[in-house]
Order: C-alpha cells, then sequence, then structure tokens
C-alpha cells in the first residue's frame, strides 16, 4: 500500500508498506530508491525507525 502527501514546497512525500521474506533485502530496495535521480531520501520508518 502507499499513500502521498504534496506540500506547498512542490516537495512529495510517499510512504509505501513493503512485504520482504528477507529482512535483509531492506537494504538493497532503499539503496535503490535512493538512487533515483529525484529522490531526496528513503529510510525505513515504524517501531524499528532507524534509518538503513
Amino acid at each position: 500500500s502507499s499513500t502521498t502527501r504534496a506540500g506547498r514546497n512542490g516537495i512529495a512525500t510517499l510512504t509505501f508498506t513493503i512485504e520482504l521474506v528477507d529482512p535483509q533485502h531492506l537494504n538493497h530496495v532503499l539503496q535503490s530508491v535512493r538512487r533515483v535521480d529525484s529522490v531526496f531520501d528513503a529510510y525505513r520508518t515504524g517501531a524499528s525507525s532507524a534509518r538503513a
């Protein structure tokens, strides 16, 4: 699932909920998303909210 919020500054915040069989794969997913040109940051939120 996902949610999107658009700010007045023209920046959108997208939140995705994903399920992974191997939690270690999350680091690879986040690194891939960070490499997208228009992405400022990508990080894990929730109970274990340490930035990956």
